[in-house]
């Protein structure tokens, strides 16, 4: 029976039939290793021909993703429904004239603000609320947001022909 012992030990302390052993196991891994050159220009061609297949694999890949895409614009470009990206509402629109700018004298209520007042007169002509709240606020010379109840605003506001 073998005791193990509390020792520290040192590349010098290794026999010198462990290092024997330790150099056959390299030469065998060598050996292992080691090809002839047929085999080399064999493994060089079987390398070529897996890298190109991966590229064609991967051109392939690539195509079949950008049909789908294609596809998938071309789907939501022409349904029926309305998307909001879509442009057929503004075509819809653009063909009726719209009149020459109006405006309407409105009281400010208690409670009310630019954005909720945008809101209830936003009509055509405007297609972000943001750009009606600095037209009402460019016609009535605010200078800020703050409005108060019991004055008057002038609000503008398009019809179509």
């Amino acid at each position: 029976m073998n005791r193990v012992t509390n020792m520290s030990i040192n590349s010098r302390d290794i026999s010198e039939e462990q290092i024997r052993v330790r150099a056959r196991r390299r030469a065998a891994a060598a050996r292992r290793h080691r090809i002839s050159s047929g085999q080399h220009k064999e493994a060089i061609e079987r390398i070529k021909k897996d890298s190109h297949r991966r590229r064609r694999q991967a051109l392939v890949s690539f195509f079949r993703i950008a049909a789908v895409v294609v596809v998938l614009l071309l789907v939501l470009n022409f349904s029926p429904v309305s998307w909001p990206w879509s442009s057929r509402s503004t075509v819809v629109e653009a063909q009726e004239r719209l009149s020459d700018v109006h405006y309407q004298e409105i009281e400010i209520q208690p409670g009310d603000t630019l954005w909720s007042i945008a809101r209830e007169n936003l009509g055509p002509g405007y297609d972000d609320i943001y750009e009606y709240i600095e037209d009402i606020a460019e016609c009535n010379n605010l200078d800020s947001d703050r409005i108060n109840a019991g004055c008057y605003l002038l609000i503008p506001y398009y019809v179509y022909e």
